[in-house]
């Protein structure tokens, strides 16, 4: 069990470093940051609480999977975020949970399962379970967005979001797939 009393949980800076089997606990800040590329991270458990990003990816070719994701009904949580860097980036057989307190309709909160930044690049969801968050997923478009996303976001489970399951204004030109959800 990884806990700090302040700050981040964990910080990857290197190269296809692999971290399994952990639980991951902090209060305002993100629980896991992943820099550096082809990262894996497997079967652990996520517990963030205030404005902060369970895991973060700002990397190229990382991946999660079996991984829980709690918010703990923090109001502008995000369980999930492919930042501005992230590329080839998935998340898998996952459940994320309690990011924004889903039930609750009152404006100004951000609360969000799985975030995709308007200049990440080919992300992968899939079946994943986002249950109790404000959005289940959020795709970001920048006042003048770019033209290609090339996510895919196939056979996930929504339950108990408050807004949408899927948010996406970025339109058919973007090439977004999102299916079978």
């Amino acid at each position: 069990v990884i806990c700090p009393t302040t700050g981040k949980g964990i910080v990857i800076n290197g190269d296809a470093c692999v971290i399994e089997g952990v639980s991951v606990r902090t209060t305002g800040a993100n629980a896991i940051d992943i820099n550096g590329a082809d990262t894996e991270i497997n079967r652990v458990h996520v517990s963030t609480s205030g404005e902060a990003i369970g895991i973060n990816f700002a990397s190229e070719r990382s991946k999660a999977s079996d991984a829980l994701i709690d918010g703990n009904d923090s109001e502008n949580a995000i369980g999930v975020y492919f930042g501005d860097a992230a590329n080839d980036c998935r998340i898998s057989e996952s459940t994320i949970t309690s990011c924004g307190s889903g039930l609750d309709d009152s404006e100004g909160y951000d609360g969000v399962g799985i975030a995709i930044a308007d200049t990440a690049r080919d992300c992968l969801i899939k079946e994943n379970a986002i249950t109790d968050c404000r959005y289940g997923i959020y795709l970001y478009q920048a006042e003048a967005p770019s033209v290609y996303k090339g996510h895919a976001i196939y056979h996930n489970h929504f339950s108990s979001n408050g807004l949408h399951d899927i948010y996406d204004s970025n339109g058919k030109f973007y090439g977004i797939d999102i299916s079978e959800n």
